[in-house]
């Protein structure tokens, strides 16, 4: 009984480990906590050790979602439409109320992030998954709190698509 700690090697970017406590000796189920991000899919071994001994095991990394393609409607103007939500004030921090709706032409499904610049120190984004090609629209959700008042334009980037809109801050 006592303290241990188990480790694994770091392979394709991933390694695992648990520290505890044993409070009864015999057989023990340990459930090792993993980290870090997989680079490649693949079947990959690890070298699991306690103390001086060591064993094997192998996990099949699946390979990630494919990233979306498309365009941003207006690109590379001004975005149309945009369909801005919420009460923007200077001073005051944007809420869930805050969003902005941007449209896309997806030609190639997959995973997305879509965002905008920090203008004014506020910015809008959203990420997740489009399922099927086709104009889609989506709604990009703002963070911070705008520094001044007045127009601010925002320059809105999916994958190599960009356009922009602007937004008028009230003053505070």
């Amino acid at each position: 009984i006592g303290t241990y700690t188990i480790t694994t090697n770091t392979v394709n970017g991933v390694s695992f480990s648990k520290t505890g406590t044993f409070t009864a000796t015999g057989p023990q189920t340990v459930i090792l906590n993993g980290s870090g991000t997989p680079v490649d899919a693949g079947n990959q071994t690890f070298a699991v050790t306690f103390g001086s001994s060591t064993c094997n095991f192998i996990i099949n990394f699946s390979a990630g979602a494919a990233p979306a393609t498309g365009t941003l409607s207006g690109a590379p103007g001004s975005c149309t439409p945009v369909t801005p939500a919420g009460t923007y004030t200077q001073g005051i921090a944007l809420t869930s109320a805050n969003t902005i709706q941007v449209q896309v032409n997806v030609t190639t499904i997959g995973a997305y992030t879509i965002s905008t610049t920090t203008v004014n120190g506020v910015s809008f984004s959203a990420s997740g998954t489009f399922a099927t090609t086709g104009l889609k629209n989506v709604i990009l959700a703002g963070t911070g709190t705008p520094v001044s008042s007045g127009s601010q334009t925002f320059a809105v980037t999916f994958g190599s698509s960009t356009c922009n809109f602007s937004i008028l801050f009230a003053p505070g």
